[in-house]
């Protein structure tokens, strides 16, 4: 599995790179990963947006230390 690094800024989306995602490795550990591999190349995170397969405590915790704003949709369809 990997995940994509996009920016998108006025109107217009890029693809920075690509990341693997390793097996052994927690949601919150890759996010953590991909953060500081942005940050390591000065890009500012103004907001972060992640597939449901990131919703979880243990990466929106660490999404909120750091003051992250982010989007993850919920696991389930709220009803």
């Amino acid at each position: 599995m990997y995940i994509s690094i996009q920016i998108v800024t006025h109107g217009k989306r890029m693809i920075l790179g690509v990341l693997p995602i390793h097996a052994l490795e927690t949601a919150a550990q890759f996010v953590s990963r991909m953060v500081e591999k942005c940050k390591k190349t000065g890009i500012k995170i103004q907001m972060i947006q992640l597939d449901r397969e990131f919703f979880s405590a243990e990466v929106i915790s660490y999404l909120e230390s750091k003051k992250i704003p982010y989007i993850i949709p919920p696991t389930h369809p709220i009803q």
